[in-house]
């Protein structure tokens, strides 16, 4: 779900961060994930949102900014794209014409949206661009060397192109992402345990210290952290 603010201002939360969003800026809603919103009290904000799902979801956010645990930016074109969506017509499943134009609508929004927000996203090679799709996709079960072999490329090849695209190993960049990804779960209701496991560590006491490497915390003081902060909210 892309939410793009019209107007007025609120804030958003995701992962454990929370954001201020007004005019001109837009949030992203991942599927599966802990999040909240709400419109300031003294100037509420209005907003559209359009959801959409699909294999090719992640790359295309991905190209329109949204990559490496960004949910939050300001928009470059939001009048254009809220044109784009004020000119949809009315949508009946049931209608297979209709069907297709919603269709040819969201990706001429979603053209728009990559066009003038994701211009940085163009800087990665097909063959990091494919490998990070990969990642977000499929991170928990996923070895650095079974990446290399679905992108077609040697673990030596990988390591030296995401060195000068990204700059870090695809080693580095595949345990930040999982770390991520427990955070973005701990609203979840598992135990910590569990919830390490299905992000791809098999060690509890080896996932606590690189948490509290990345965090400068343990997994279990940033959840209730996390709890309070909700509470308060």
């Amino acid at each position: 779900l892309l939410h793009l603010v019209l107007e007025g201002k609120g804030r958003f939360g995701i992962a454990g961060e929370s954001f201020a969003v007004e005019k001109g800026g837009a949030f992203l809603i991942s599927p599966h994930t802990d999040n909240w919103y709400r419109a300031d009290d003294v100037e509420p904000w209005r907003y559209y949102w359009i959801g959409f799902s699909g294999t090719q979801a992640p790359v295309l956010l991905r190209a329109a900014g949204f990559r490496d645990g960004k949910h939050v930016q300001t928009l470059k074109n939001v009048e254009s794209l809220v044109a784009i969506i004020e000119d949809m017509p009315d949508y009946d499943p049931d209608d297979y014409a209709q069907h297709l134009i919603a269709q040819g609508h969201l990706f001429m929004f979603l053209g728009e949206l990559v066009r003038k927000n994701g211009d940085s996203y163009f800087r990665y090679s097909p063959l990091v661009a494919d490998a990070l799709e990969r990642i977000h996709i499929g991170y928990a079960a996923l070895t650095v060397e079974g990446l290399a072999a679905d992108v077609g490329a040697s673990r030596a090849t990988l390591y030296r192109a995401f060195m000068r695209e990204i700059g870090v190993s695809p080693q580095a960049y595949l345990i930040d992402y999982r770390l991520q990804a427990s955070v973005a779960a701990f609203g979840s209701g598992k135990s910590l345990a569990e919830i390490a496991y299905d992000c791809g560590f098999n060690n509890y006491t080896h996932y606590t210290e690189l948490f509290r490497h990345k965090y400068g915390e343990s997994p279990a003081a940033r959840r209730k952290r996390m709890r309070s902060d909700s509470k308060i909210k």
